[in-house]
């Protein structure tokens, strides 16, 4: 899903006739829009902890519920 929304976004921008993304240093969606994940030196501090994780859980629960 994240990799669908960097490459609309690099799409509309490039669709853009004021936009020069060369110029900017983009050459390619993730030159726009990096995500964590995209890094092979990713570390292991980088992941969310189980709390997070829990915490994460419970607000999707929530918002699914007023759905």
């Amino acid at each position: 899903m994240w990799t669908a929304a960097r490459w609309h976004a690099y799409s509309v921008m490039a669709a853009m006739p004021y936009v020069d993304l060369a110029k900017g240093g983009i050459r390619s969606p993730k030159d726009l829009l990096p995500f964590p994940w995209d890094s092979e030196r990713a570390s292991d501090d980088d992941l969310p902890t189980d709390e997070e994780i829990d915490e994460m859980r419970q607000l999707l629960a929530e918002q699914n519920k007023r759905e």
